[in-house]
């Protein structure tokens, strides 16, 4: 109990003015991200229903934030051990990955100095539109009478 108070005093230290410390589930266009992980030094992402990695993944990314993503065919080719902390969907996974990344901000900062690597390496405006376009059409497919 002691050591989750001082975790928690330590967290809300970092946050803004009036920002509340904890986990924050929410939907964030893209305009409001980069203000809205700022504070973060760790992004979860859920496993991804799509063939394709959703534009937060690339966005967390592209703003340097240590990833904590579920294994999943969307995250396959981008995110690797490198760059990402990869766990399987189970809550005890989960919670050891958020704990490793707590205990070592070495590795934090590495994921996410790797992440804007790779995205900036490997993500273009071209890579994006293909990407949007493939989006469409598979949507288009599956919504077809």
């Amino acid at each position: 109990p002691a050591a989750a108070e001082r975790l928690r005093r330590a967290c809300a230290a970092r946050l803004p003015a009036g920002a509340q410390p904890g986990i924050r589930p929410a939907i964030v266009g893209p305009a409001d991200f980069s203000a809205f992980v700022a504070p973060a030094d760790l992004v979860f992402l859920p496993a991804a229903s799509g063939p394709l990695p959703p534009a937060a993944l690339l966005d967390a990314m592209a703003a340097r934030r240590a990833i904590l993503a579920v294994r999943c065919p969307a995250y396959e080719g981008l995110l690797n051990a490198a760059n990402a902390m990869l766990v399987d969907s189970d809550a005890r996974a989960l919670a050891a990955g958020v704990l490793r990344h707590l205990r070592a901000p070495c590795l934090c900062a590495e994921h996410a100095i790797a992440a804007a690597e790779t995205v900036a390496a490997e993500r273009s405006l071209a890579d994006a539109a293909d990407a949007l376009r493939a989006c469409y059409s598979l949507a288009l497919e599956e919504t077809a009478p």
